[in-house]
């Protein structure tokens, strides 16, 4: 009887259950699949936490319910789908935030061999003679 239960029901055809023997099972399909949501419905939570990493949100034991979480208890509300906590986080301040980098070598002679070898392995040869002009030599690499 929600108001929204066409599209409850639409999201639940699309989902699945996987049900496996052990929890070293479950934690590799978990870390593999990257999921948006993962509950920790099991005895010690805490014991599973320390190896999982690829998720959006993580919600130990049975109280932890998502709701509380996107309304309520605040962590985050807007995570990564489709497999992408493999690789980001959920929007947080830090999405905001620019992260900026900065380089001062005293010796950058102990890089030139493996910054020519990469940079003409990618065909970027102008950056490869750039490291070695630096250097005070030839504008072709060796």
């Amino acid at each position: 009887d929600l108001p929204t239960a066409e599209v409850a029901r639409s999201s639940l055809a699309g989902g699945y259950v996987a049900v496996v023997d052990d929890l070293g099972v479950a934690v590799r399909l978990s870390e593999s699949l990257a999921p948006e949501h993962l509950a920790l419905h099991v005895s010690d939570p805490w014991a599973l936490q320390g190896s999982l990493a690829n998720y959006g949100s993580l919600f130990l034991g049975p109280s932890s319910a998502e709701a509380f979480a996107d309304y309520g208890a605040g962590p985050n509300h807007v995570l990564p789908t489709g497999g992408g906590a493999r690789f980001q986080s959920g929007l947080s301040v830090a999405t905001f935030l620019k992260a900026t980098t900065w380089l001062d070598l005293e010796h950058p002679g102990e890089l030139i061999d493996d910054t020519v070898s990469l940079a003409s392995v990618e065909g970027l040869d102008a950056h490869a003679r750039a490291a070695i002009r630096r250097l005070g030599g030839p504008t072709t690499p060796r």
